[in-house]
C-alpha cells in the first residue's frame, strides 16, 4: 500500500508527464476527530466557520494547505451526508433540498438520493484533504483534475495491463459523490464532471474532468503511461493537420 512518501513521488510523475495545471490532491477519513492532531501543520476549520467539503478541495488545490473538517463546519444536508457527517435520515433519502433546483418533482429528488453514493454515518469524524505531495497524510484516495487529453493519458495508463471497462455513472449535481465517495466505498478508479457547486464553491476549472483512484491504483496508471511514452502515446498530443493524409501511417497509399 502507498504511503504519504510515495504519494510525493507519484505527484512529480504527474507534472512530468502531463503537465497538470491544478495539484492533484489526497483524501483521507479520520474515524476520530482527535486523529487531525497528529498531521502535521494541518489547519482544522475553527468552531463557526462553515464550508462545503469542496471549498477545502479548491483552497488545498490553488493554495496548497491541508485541511480537516467535521460534521460541524458543514451548511448543507445534503453534502454532510453525501461525506458521512451527519445520519442520512428519511429526511436526507427524500431529497427535498433539491426539488425545485435541480429536480422538478420530489420523486425526482427521491431518485437522485437513491443513485448517490454516500458514507455511512457514525464510522468517521473527519476529512482531511491535501497536495498529493505534501508527505503529511497516507490518503484513501487521490483526486486528479486534468484536462479531456491529460486524463485520457491517465487511464490509458491503468487499462494497459488487466483491462476492464470503466463504469463512470453520473447522478447529477453534487458530484463529490460520483469520484472520490464512490471510489473511497468500492475501491474502483471514476472518472466525472465538475458539478456546479465544484465550480463555484471550489473554484473547480470549468474545462477540466475529475479523476479518483486510490494510491495503488494511481501508480499503476503512472507505470502505464510509462510504457506508452516510448511508443509515442504521450501527453501533449502533437496536432497532425485536419487536410494532411495519413494513410502511409497505416501501410495505405
Amino acid at each position: 500500500m502507498k504511503n504519504a512518501k510515495d504519494c510525493a513521488a507519484m505527484y512529480e510523475e504527474l507534472m512530468t508527464m502531463l503537465r497538470l495545471q491544478v495539484t492533484p490532491l489526497g483524501v483521507k477519513m479520520l474515524e476520530k476527530e482527535s486523529e487531525i492532531a497528529n498531521i502535521p501543520k494541518c489547519r482544522p476549520l475553527k468552531d463557526g466557520q462553515y464550508f462545503t467539503p469542496c471549498q477545502l478541495f479548491g483552497q488545498a488545490m490553488s493554495m496548497g494547505r491541508t485541511l480537516a473538517m467535521t460534521k460541524n463546519h458543514i451548511p448543507l444536508l445534503n453534502c454532510e451526508g453525501i461525506n458521512g457527517m451527519c445520519e442520512q435520515t428519511e429526511e436526507w433519502h427524500e431529497g427535498a433540498a433539491q426539488v425545485g433546483i435541480w429536480y422538478a418533482e420530489l420523486e425526482d429528488g427521491r431518485k437522485r438520493q437513491k443513485y448517490t453514493p454516500y458514507i455511512p454515518f457514525g464510522k468517521y469524524e473527519a476529512i482531511v484533504v491535501s497536495p498529493l505531495n505534501s508527505g503529511k497524510i497516507d490518503p484513501d484516495v487521490c483526486v486528479i483534475l486534468g484536462t479531456p487529453a491529460q486524463l485520457f493519458f491517465l487511464l490509458s495508463g491503468y487499462l494497459r495491463h488487466d483491462y476492464e471497462p470503466w463504469d463512470t455513472p453520473i447522478a447529477g449535481e453534487s458530484n463529490c459523490s460520483n469520484h472520490w465517495v464512490r471510489t473511497f466505498l468500492t475501491g474502483k478508479p471514476n472518472l466525472s464532471l465538475p458539478c456546479y457547486a465544484e465550480m463555484r464553491f471550489g473554484g473547480y476549472p470549468e474545462n477540466c474532468l475529475i479523476m479518483s483512484l486510490t494510491p495503488d491504483q494511481l501508480q499503476k496508471a503512472i507505470d502505464g503511461m510509462k510504457e506508452l511514452k516510448p511508443l509515442g502515446m504521450r501527453y501533449p498530443v502533437p496536432g497532425w493537420g485536419v487536410t494532411f493524409g495519413n494513410g502511409k501511417i497505416w501501410g495505405k497509399g
